[in-house]
């Protein structure tokens, strides 16, 4: 399955605003399509890693052209779709193929820098903590970026992918929590109209940030994979950790695991986990899936043997800080094999080493 292969900087940003897209490429989980018929309701989260139709967590999923994709809340084209960005694609049950029937993207955070952490490596968007797979030298204090990536067990957002973006609202997605010390999402407090009813979940908040606080204009529950109410399989891309007979994901939900799985790793890892849905939206997990080959989604014919996670492999993709480019001979290769109308089709880049001097 197609996917970059080399350094690169996107001629424009989502939705074709033309501004210039960053981008970190986790290519360490591919694949391929399945072919079964007769598919259960499935539900998959995971990084971009390819497209044709577009390659999630080692699945391939088809969508129609003229569909759309909700970003931030947001209808798009799903021309905007890019390698990197986390989607959450809830698909068609009784299917020969997995066809998508509703695609989200949510970034993590977005909005300006406002602290360097560790230099190349670390820094801090609406107090919410970035690291990136590689050293660059493109990020500064005041850049507003929109932020792909997932959470690890520190609520640290580990980027797939930066956009650049114009100055306006900050956006963060995260679990929702509420206690008498206020809400917040990870390290960071939220004032304004937050429904307790949402407590627990998973939501995107947006809003003014100043002083350490998000005040909030909206509040909204992110797409889950599965609709609460529907049995099915979800195959999920995270980080994980195991605290007894339980494991906890990255966003700090914990979900009971089937005594078939076997040893999951001591050590937080990253994963991508085949988990079942009952009717009430309970979740177990029933699988680790070592990225390699598509996953087993028919839990009743026994759960997939247990496979140690195989560490992503990440190249940053950076652009001088200036914001001019300079060619790579390896452009042309990257062209041969991204989707019309992905950025990376007509897009020349810098590589790590030459965006350090």
């Amino acid at each position: 399955m197609p996917a970059d292969s080399a350094p690169h900087i996107a001629d424009r940003g989502i939705g074709g605003t033309g501004s210039p897209a960053l981008q970190i490429a986790e290519r360490g989980i591919g694949g391929t399509g399945i072919s079964s018929t007769g598919i259960s309701s499935t539900g998959i989260s995971g990084t971009i890693t390819g497209f044709a139709s577009i390659c999630v967590n080692g699945l391939e999923i088809a969508y129609a052209p003229t569909d759309t994709v909700e970003i931030d809340g947001q209808p798009h084209p799903t021309q905007d779709l890019r390698i990197g960005q986390i989607v959450t694609a809830q698909t068609a049950a009784d299917q020969p193929t997995l066809t998508a029937s509703r695609l989200s993207v949510r970034h993590a955070v977005s909005g300006p820098v406002e602290a360097i952490l560790t230099p190349g490596r670390r820094f801090l968007i609406a107090g919410q903590q970035v690291v990136l797979p590689q050293e660059t030298q493109t990020v500064a204090v005041g850049d507003w970026l929109a932020v792909s990536g997932l959470r690890d067990a520190h609520q640290t957002i580990n980027a797939t992918r930066l956009d650049r973006r114009p100055p306006g609202e900050v956006l963060i997605t995260g679990r929702l929590r509420i206690t008498a010390d206020g809400a917040r999402i990870a390290a960071t407090p939220l004032n304004g109209l937050v429904p307790a009813a949402l407590h627990g979940q998973t939501v995107t908040a947006s809003g003014h940030y100043s002083n350490g606080v998000l005040r909030v204009v909206a509040l909204r529950p992110a797409l889950p994979p599965l609709q609460a109410g529907t049995a099915g399989t979800v195959v999920l891309e995270a980080y994980i950790q195991t605290e007894g007979d339980h494991l906890v994901l990255g966003d700090g939900q914990t979900v009971p695991i089937l005594p078939s799985l076997g040893t999951l790793p001591a050590n937080p890892s990253h994963a991508v986990m085949v988990l079942t849905q009952s009717a009430d939206g309970s979740l177990t997990a029933i699988a680790m899936h070592d990225g390699k080959d598509a996953p087993n989604l028919t839990p009743s014919s026994g759960p997939a043997p247990h496979a140690p996670a195989r560490a992503p492999t990440s190249s940053v993709h950076t652009p001088e800080s200036s914001g001019k480019l300079s060619q790579t001979a390896s452009d042309s290769a990257t062209s041969a094999s991204a989707p019309k109308g992905d950025p990376s089709s007509s897009s020349a880049g810098t590589s790590p080493s030459a965006a350090k001097k």
